[in-house]
């Protein structure tokens, strides 16, 4: 019965070869969904800036840090570059705020490093391979950069430099020139 509809009925082997050739582009389709859009990592061969500037000041290297991921693994702040960190505080009610810069930083082709004291809330609409949930449980980074019941968005160039410590949060249109720029050759210091 089956071989009569695939291979004796009207279309003849015509039929299996354009299934197969669907099936093939649906599945090429998923791959590049996963694929296409890969994260940012710290860049090789590009070593962290030496500015004049304090570490934890706009212009300056984030601070000598380490966040711990949902694994509980320790890993240096520094190595977060090119980067879009946002500092939120402890029962943040921030998800708008997080969403325009998750917007913002997709389209600049990276991703977002969420932070807290304690584990930040992801909120929907934000893709996991998008967002990073990370913790700085002794409070010093938010206390740096001064997060008091808002959150705070910091853009870190390839270089380690802060860029901009941004208190209010800006449309995403209006961020995507900024995070655009950080992925651009820095300016020698």
């Amino acid at each position: 019965m089956l071989r009569r509809v695939f291979l004796g009925g009207r279309f003849g082997i015509t039929l299996p070869v354009l299934l197969a050739a669907l099936l093939l582009a649906a599945l090429y389709s998923v791959v590049m969904l996963v694929v296409a859009s890969p994260r940012a990592q710290a860049p090789r061969g590009i070593p962290l800036a030496s500015p004049k500037v304090a570490a934890g000041r706009p212009g300056g290297l984030l601070p000598k840090l380490q966040i711990r991921d949902e694994r509980g693994t320790f890993t240096p702040i520094r190595a977060l570059r090119p980067a879009v960190v946002m500092l939120t505080p402890a029962n943040c009610n921030c998800g708008s705020a997080i969403r325009s810069v998750a917007t913002s930083a997709e389209h600049g082709r990276l991703g977002l490093t969420i932070i807290g004291t304690q584990e930040p809330t992801k909120p929907g609409g934000i893709a996991d391979s998008l967002a990073q949930l990370r913790t700085e449980p002794n409070g010093d980074l938010l206390r740096t950069y001064h997060v008091g019941t808002t959150p705070v968005a910091l853009l870190v160039r390839s270089d380690g430099v802060v860029s901009k410590v941004l208190t209010k949060i800006p449309s995403s249109n209006t961020l995507d020139n900024d995070v655009a720029a950080l992925t651009r050759p820095s300016p020698a210091h």
